[in-house]
């Protein structure tokens, strides 16, 4: 659940996830992948898919009245948009909100920046459908979620 900050209108967020599924948010741009993805987590029984968008300034403007949990994020929107911006803006704006990318780009190459910039969890597209709902789990209870080849050498990204 995210709560105002009002000094600088910074928000920030109390996890509190025995009385109600995980609320998820996901920015994707090809919709038949956003659908698969939908549908996964709403098979959850402890995970509901709250919104979605396709494109940062959508997923900004309704991140304004959702209230998700963690947001599932596309390094590359077909929009020209950037995955790293929208998870750089949504860290100045929502201190707390745990964000989780997904993309087909090599985790070891682009999982550096993004666990920099913001991001709690990296998932290859080309993993299996389970990591999805693990990596939410994880991430919700305040864990890092990386591929394995990879897990080791993340000490070194979060400055």
């Amino acid at each position: 659940m995210l709560l105002p900050k009002s000094a600088n209108n910074v928000m920030t967020t109390t996890p509190n996830h025995t009385d109600r599924p995980i609320q998820v948010f996901i920015v994707e741009d090809h919709p038949i992948v956003r659908h698969g993805i939908k549908q996964l987590l709403n098979d959850e029984s402890d995970m509901v898919v709250r919104g979605e968008a396709e494109r940062l300034n959508e997923a900004l403007d309704k991140l304004q009245t959702l209230r998700p949990d963690v947001i599932l994020v596309d390094l590359s929107l077909d929009s020209g948009d950037s995955g790293l911006d929208l998870i750089q803006r949504v860290r100045a704006q929502w201190v707390g909100l745990k964000m989780i990318v997904i993309s087909t780009y090599d985790a070891a190459v682009y999982a550096p920046q993004c666990m920099q910039a913001g991001a709690m969890g990296y998932i290859n597209k080309h993993e299996a459908v389970d990591q999805i709902v693990d990596a939410v789990r994880s991430v919700c209870n305040g864990n890092v979620f990386l591929p394995a080849d990879i897990g080791a050498q993340s000490a070194d990204w979060f400055g």
